[in-house]
């Protein structure tokens, strides 16, 4: 019988039979032992996993173990213990802004995005997504940025190539960029991805980390 499909009370008595257990309390979830001691919820599924997280985690070790990415990247996108305190007072849905959607909520018959109240920017500076998932309001996936910057980060818009700053011409691939109303042509290749590679590269040399890229593993960040 799968873990996942045995009833907590048969988990229970199971895994007492392996090693010493006792009753978990609500203290026990905010405890940190400091000590080869755990303390072990079974829950119903994904999103109660999370709640009791964002409820009890420290902020510092959350993890989840899977086989399922898809279910790892929810995980990774949602949770965000060091802010869920203070978010977690609100009610949030999701506005969409032309093809982008944010997290949201109203305040005095303003919208407030998400992204914007936990890094607190100063007037005239945008929030920037870095990867860029917008609904992925990590603190590791955000930073303050002027509004140029944040126009360099953005991702393809369809066209002929799945890279940005790449276009077919025949059975060759053209690689460009343009920055501040100029154009520059990077030149013409035989490979799809040497191409946007070459395109990177300037992108890198313009823009910095604040750029879009096709393949960022290549760059610092």
């Amino acid at each position: 019988m799968p873990f996942h499909s045995l009833h907590p009370s048969v988990l229970r008595e199971r895994t007492a039979a392996l090693i010493p257990v006792e009753p978990a309390t609500d203290e026990d979830w905010s405890t940190e032992y400091l000590d080869y001691i755990l303390s072990i919820k079974v829950v119903d599924g994904l999103d109660a996993a999370i709640d009791h997280i964002n409820r009890y985690g420290s902020g510092h070790t959350d993890a989840i173990v899977t086989a399922d990415r898809e279910k790892a990247e929810r995980f990774m996108n949602l949770v965000d213990t060091a802010d869920y305190e203070e978010l977690s007072k609100y009610k949030w849905s999701v506005t969409r802004k032309g093809t982008t959607v944010y997290a949201s909520r109203r305040k005095g018959g303003r919208v407030v995005y998400m992204h914007r109240e936990i890094m607190q920017p100063p007037k005239g500076s945008i929030v920037d997504h870095i990867d860029p998932n917008t609904l992925n309001n990590r603190r590791c996936n955000l930073r303050v940025c002027t509004p140029e910057q944040n126009q360099v980060n953005r991702g393809p818009r369809g066209g002929s190539s799945q890279f940005v700053g790449v276009y077919r011409r025949r059975d060759k691939w053209v690689a460009e960029i343009v920055w501040r109303g100029e154009y520059f042509y990077l030149g013409l290749f035989d490979d799809e991805v040497e191409a946007a590679k070459a395109r990177d590269r300037k992108a890198y040399e313009f823009h910095g980390p604040y750029a879009y890229l096709n393949f960022p593993e290549d760059f610092p960040r």
